[in-house]
């Protein structure tokens, strides 16, 4: 009999879990599975803030596909992938055609700009590899321009949310392991108070750390247009800056190769709790793509690993469900807790609804990331690198 097909369109956090989780029986050879990803590696996008501070290495935060699937009885694909027909099931990738029995989307987000007239020409994002060496050789040459010119420098980070607070604290360690001369750094939020999704305990104690950094929070601010020479506010303010950092949010990317248009909210696609794309029995989407309503929420579940992950493995076990023809598993969502860097020895955080702050939160807050890394292989590396960085510290590369 013909194996059962699965193709996993993305490789973040959802797509790979999802392939690891069907891992096992492909490589039994109960089914054939595939995964599609634009680029040839899965990216720990949780750590691009410390590749772009100097503080890892892009090689840390970067894992072959191919080379972690292949002994895993999985076929990897690069590329776009040119359209989907839900009803004869099969895709078109590189001018070649796949059938599937069954498809799972995970597309990803993008970087949002919000339609900010200059955000996309004027700023740097934070979503790639090349992004993040962008601004870790960007910060040197800007303050090597401004030791020349006698120009003072000033950054900017725009966006007060997880990756914007992390990003701004270690611009400051950054700068200070750069140079003596004190720099600038600011910190614009939309919102009152950084760090929305945390207790207000943890974000007081946020606050206190990035000022006593020297970090200048400028928050309840809604930027109006970026230009070559810095912010224009909404209330008509200005703020100078040699270089604006973009974490104001992103998106999720739209798989526009469907050739049927899904129920969507909040621009993702609808899926029922077994996460399913509404109306059909073989296409589910999960992680940042999908629009899963728990019932205690009115609104998507936030774009989070944590959530990517464990709805990966509710949808391995109803693929495998469905081919044996049991009953569907029921998604629900706990959060586990969430931790952000504030600099070298210092997070905030909380587990199972306990508060940390200070060393122990930061200690905690790297073990769980170390962790999470996929293989064993980047956890050593990865933490080869953290110890070399307390002697050492930030490496400097002129690429990019």
């Amino acid at each position: 009999m013909k194996k059962p097909h699965v193709i996993i369109i993305g490789g973040g956090f959802g797509g790979i879990y999802t392939a690891k989780g069907l891992s096992p029986c492909a490589k039994a050879g109960l089914i054939d599975v595939t995964i599609i990803n634009r680029s040839s590696y899965f990216l720990f996008t949780p750590l691009l803030h410390e590749v772009a501070t100097g503080g890892l290495d892009e090689k840390c935060v970067e894992e072959s596909l191919e080379d972690y699937f292949i002994r895993g009885g999985l076929r990897v694909l690069w590329g776009d992938v040119a359209s989907v027909d839900v009803d004869a099931k099969h895709i078109v990738i590189d001018g070649k055609t796949l059938a599937y029995d069954y498809l799972v989307i995970a597309t990803g987000t993008e970087v949002n700009h919000y339609g900010i007239p200059g955000a996309q020409k004027y700023t740097l994002p934070l979503k790639t590899v090349e992004d993040a060496v962008r601004i870790r050789t960007r910060i040197p040459k800007i303050l090597e321009r401004a030791h020349e010119g006698g120009v003072p420098a000033s950054i900017v980070v725009v966006g007060a949310g997880a990756t914007g607070v992390e990003l701004a604290a270690e611009v400051v360690e950054f700068t200070k392991f750069l140079t003596p001369q004190p720099v600038p750094v600011t910190l614009v939020g939309a919102e009152p108070e950084p760090l929305m999704m945390f207790h207000n305990v943890l974000r007081d104690a946020a606050k206190k750390r990035l000022e006593k950094m020297g970090v200048v929070l400028r928050l309840g601010a809604t930027v109006k247009a970026v230009t070559a020479e810095g912010i224009e506010f909404a209330d008509g303010g200005h703020l100078f800056a040699s270089l604006v950092i973009w974490a104001a949010g992103v998106r999720a990317i739209f798989p526009k190769f469907l050739n049927f248009q899904p129920a969507l909210l909040a621009g993702r696609i609808a899926v029922d709790d077994t996460l399913r794309v509404r109306g059909s029995a073989t296409l589910f989407a999960i992680g940042d793509t999908a629009a899963f309503l728990s019932s205690e929420e009115a609104k998507p579940l936030p774009m989070l690993a944590q959530v990517a992950v464990g709805q990966s493995r509710v949808v391995t076990r109803n693929i495998l469900a469905s081919i044996e023809g049991k009953p569907l598993k029921k998604f629900h969502y706990h959060s586990k807790g969430a931790f952000i860097s504030l600099g070298r020895w210092r997070a905030i955080g909380e587990i199972f609804s306990i508060r940390l702050t200070g060393p122990v939160a930061w200690w905690i807050w790297r073990t769980v990331y170390l962790f999470k890394t996929v293989t064993w292989r980047k956890r050593l590396r990865v933490a080869a690198e953290w110890t070399v960085d307390i002697f050492r510290g930030r490496r400097v590369h002129k690429k990019g």
